[in-house]
């Protein structure tokens, strides 16, 4: 499961005790995990965000002391971080116009309304999860072929030694070098588990669990190590509770 960094800056700590409970509600209804940094001081946040991609969304207020959200995010926009999701949350339209020259995802008037925000969380974590490629080496010409993650059912691993490995979509293959280790860290936060030592599964494309096999949404069978059932089994159903939600 995606741990979603999630910040919220506001002045007014009521106003982030309100996004904190409804980040809370939308975990308990929709199996998401929010780890949540809250501020209340901009000066505070920027001192701790030192690097991009601390966070993957940050509700952010415009109208604070010192420091206002829209210069807040011209600051973090420079680090450069482009991939930070802003949405700001704010009781003063005026500024919707110059939340556009930060590349804000959203703007939400104050006060808004509880269906409102929930369905910004959703758009967010759906276009985080369309956002999120990886890139492989192909072995031979060097090239480098940025791939989505969604478009991978598994990866598996053909000669050990050589590191070579073999990504499988639904109706392509691309052959690329890496070790099986560093493709399963890289992968684990997107849905990705190693099965057995020479395969990689996206548990999103993973049709039924059956004894000591896998059977895959393009039919394909994946032999399953017995001592990784039990956690797989657990996030397969996970997986499913998920898909329930979204209905």
């Amino acid at each position: 499961m995606i741990t979603y960094k999630v910040g919220i800056c506001d002045d007014e700590a009521d106003e982030v005790k309100k996004i904190e409970d409804l980040l809370h509600e939308y975990e308990a209804t929709h199996n998401i995990h929010f780890e949540i940094h809250s501020y209340t001081d901009g000066l505070k946040l920027l001192r701790d965000y030192q690097k991009p991609h601390m966070l993957h969304a940050l509700f952010l207020d415009v109208e604070m002391p010192l420091f206002n959200g829209i210069d807040l995010a011209e600051h973090l926009r420079g680090l450069p971080d482009r991939d930070l999701h802003i949405i700001f949350v704010s009781a003063y339209p005026q500024y919707m116009k110059d939340s556009f020259s930060v590349q804000a995802f959203q703007y939400i008037s104050k006060p808004f309304k509880k269906e409102e925000f929930m369905q910004e969380v959703s758009r967010f974590i759906e276009d985080y999860q369309q956002s999120q490629s990886i890139q492989v080496v192909l072995p031979d010409e060097e090239k480098k072929h940025l791939i989505h993650t969604d478009d991978i059912y598994y990866i598996e691993c053909l000669d050990a030694r050589r590191y070579l490995t073999r990504f499988v979509g639904k109706e392509s293959e691309l052959r690329a070098t890496g070790r099986m280790s560093d493709w399963e860290n890289q992968l684990k936060d997107y849905g990705f588990f190693r099965c057995c030592r020479s395969h990689i599964i996206n548990i999103k494309h993973l049709h039924y669990i059956r004894k000591s096999e896998l059977v895959m949404g393009n039919h394909d069978i994946i032999p399953l190590s017995r001592r990784k059932e039990n956690d797989l089994r657990k996030l397969f159903n996970e997986q499913l509770l998920i898909i329930r939600n979204r209905r």
